[in-house]
């Protein structure tokens, strides 16, 4: 499947670069400013479909709440759209006999090369996403802390000192009959 896509996606970009290069030089450029118009517009294809490449090997999950998973997702996209687009109406354009089965055979080129891919990026996600979960599920997971009851009575020998850690002052207990080193006040008497 690889191979197909990879073989329809370039014969569909040597084909638009044929085409925008047309496109360029009925437009008055010459040159290396028409040999190079091709490659600016393909390049927003490549650059936006490498970064859908990389979403769809990284196993993207896009997240409701996330701002910048909405960005990860939709800027790439948006990119490759864009140069797609722009492929689409400048191969078409090129068409000097304006009939509609030229203009059609113009548009294929961009087209393949456009769904191929997405087919694909598509057919990669589903694989590593696969294997992530199943990856997840073999993974060992943690045994729970297990909660030991002591079957006796308990001596000192079953009990581990720990020093105290003082977290802030300490609450005041009021003992009856007891003066508080702290309290000038003197303690109640006890009715008779």
């Amino acid at each position: 499947m690889a191979a197909a896509v990879i073989t329809a996606t370039a014969g569909g970009f040597a084909q638009s670069y044929a085409g925008l290069y047309h496109w360029a030089l009925e437009h008055g450029l010459t040159g290396w400013k028409a040999s190079s118009f091709p490659l600016l517009v393909d390049l927003f294809i490549i650059v936006g479909e490498l970064g859908l490449f990389l979403l769809a090997v990284d196993a993207f999950v896009l997240h409701r709440k996330s701002a910048m998973s909405w960005l990860d997702f939709f800027l790439p996209l948006t990119i490759a759209l864009a140069g797609w687009t722009a492929s689409l109406i400048f191969n078409v354009g090129h068409v000097g006999n304006r009939t509609f089965s030229y203009q059609v055979t113009a548009a294929v080129p961009p087209i393949v090369s456009m769904l191929g891919l997405f087919v694909l990026l598509r057919t990669l996600h589903r694989y590593v996403s696969q294997k992530t979960e199943e990856a997840e599920e073999e993974a060992p997971k943690q045994p729970e802390p297990q909660t030991r009851a002591i079957a006796g009575p308990v001596t000192l020998q079953h009990i581990t000192l720990m020093p105290l850690r003082n977290t802030g002052p300490l609450p005041q207990i009021q003992v009856p009959g007891h003066r508080s080193p702290r309290s000038s006040a003197p303690p109640p008497r006890a009715a008779s």
